[in-house]
């Protein structure tokens, strides 16, 4: 814990109220994806579910992250998809670029069908990409060494590779032929547009921050 004493939980709901009771910016990488992988698990109701996710993803500080909850939230297809979609639009109007992100994830992973196209690339086709603020810069020119904070694209760049990603097919002839891509599938394929970044120092910058929960069991 912040306060380096060990504390011990006997379910996923206390490890999740103990996460949120960690400032911002304390928890390290792994224990940002476990505490995501901890809300797609727990057992409750939807609008249980979604007032945790509203307290996570204002954590989200990184494509890995993101993609990676996205992808595993796989209540998400079961959902009513009225109420997720409206739990999303605070995210896509967010002026966060990791919040924006992650409601064109969910989109793209999980509205992906036929009656939910329009409503989807017409959200995205909105966003107004000068007003999300980005804590990675655009290198100038092509530097030899990746340099830490910058990215080799326009800002917000993962905003702009997220949106990129919805705009590749999702599917190979029409969506009566052939299924839409599965979400992980769809956050692979964006994940692997995100990689390009090469956002410098990015892993030793993960590693680099003390583990609070390692004690959890």
């Amino acid at each position: 814990m912040p306060d380096g004493t060990h504390r011990f939980y006997t379910n996923g709901a206390e490890v999740i109220r103990a996460f949120e009771a960690v400032p911002s910016g304390s928890l390290c990488y792994e224990e940002t994806v476990i505490w995501g992988y901890l809300i797609n698990l727990e057992k409750c109701s939807l609008d249980e579910r979604l007032a945790m996710l509203g307290r996570y993803v204002p954590v989200l500080d990184n494509w890995a992250v993101c993609d990676s909850y996205c992808a595993h939230a796989k209540w998400m297809v079961r959902a009513d998809k009225e109420a997720l979609w409206a739990f999303l639009q605070p995210w896509f109007r967010s002026k966060r670029e990791f919040e924006v992100r992650f409601a064109v994830v969910v989109a793209m992973c999980y509205f992906l069908s036929e009656e939910w196209l329009d409503k989807v690339f017409e959200r995205i086709n909105s966003l107004d990409f000068d007003r999300i603020k980005s804590d990675y810069k655009t290198a100038k020119g092509k530097p030899k060494v990746a340099q830490q904070g910058t990215v080799q694209g326009a800002e917000p760049y993962y905003v702009r590779m997220g949106w990129r990603g919805c705009w590749r097919p999702p599917w190979q002839s029409s969506p009566t032929k052939q299924g839409p891509l599965s979400a992980h599938q769809t956050c692979l394929r964006m994940s692997s547009n995100s990689m390009s970044a090469k956002p410098a120092s990015h892993s030793a910058h993960t590693r680099s921050r003390r583990c609070k929960f390692s004690n959890l069991r």
